[in-house]
């Protein structure tokens, strides 16, 4: 007698019983949206559950002391706290949901989507450096900013320079600039090249 062989399920069964063998999450929110309610930012974020699934959950701020607001970026809208309800001529106007760091005299400001949301002031005698006025819009540190001993590009600051030897003194780096420098003294008192990181294309000094 013949046998009749089962025939196969369709793909869209497979899919639906996979989905009900890990369960399926309800999703808060649509991707993409966002929201200011009062002070509340609530942004709309994708979460992991397996390797199949995930689902979208709200993430809430409260802006105490600051303004709720939302911005479109290239990945949709998220909201957040900053200093003003509308953009600051100070800050870079991308919308890549990134932040930026900008200087202004010596203030260092912190910037998302063309918002101020961060300021703090460089204490002295450090001075507020970016990749406008010092290390030439090198696009790996085109969004820094921060607070350095010098604005002018050190030497002893080469590319993939982490730290090096100035004498017995040693000096950090960031983004071609000397960042910080002090004589090796606990531990010291010689300052000597210790190792690379980042698969050996990074030099980092020490002292010993």
């Amino acid at each position: 007698m013949a046998t009749t062989m089962p025939r196969s399920l369709p793909a869209s069964a497979v899919v639906l019983a996979v989905l009900i063998a890990f369960g399926c999450s309800k999703d808060e929110c649509p991707t993409g949206a966002a929201s200011c309610d009062g002070s509340i930012a609530s942004t709309c974020v994708g979460h992991v559950d397996n390797e199949l699934s995930g689902h979208n959950e709200w993430s809430r701020h409260d802006c105490i002391g600051k303004q709720c607001v939302v911005a479109a970026t290239t990945y949709g809208h998220e909201a957040f706290c900053a200093f003003a309800a509308t953009t600051d001529p100070r800050c870079p106007a991308a919308n890549d949901g990134e932040s930026w760091g900008r200087c202004d005299a010596t203030k260092l400001l912190s910037c998302r989507d063309g918002f101020l949301v961060g300021e703090t002031t460089c204490a002295t005698p450090s001075v507020c450096v970016d990749s406008a006025s010092a290390f030439g819009g090198d696009p790996e540190c085109a969004r820094d900013a921060f607070c350095a001993a010098t604005a002018n590009p050190d030497p002893l600051c080469g590319h993939d320079v982490v730290s090096a030897c100035d004498g017995d003194s040693i000096v950090t780096c960031h983004c071609g600039v000397k960042y910080d420098a002090h004589p090796c003294v606990s531990p010291g008192p010689r300052c000597v090249l210790l190792l690379t990181v980042d698969g050996g294309t990074k030099q980092v000094a020490g002292c010993r």
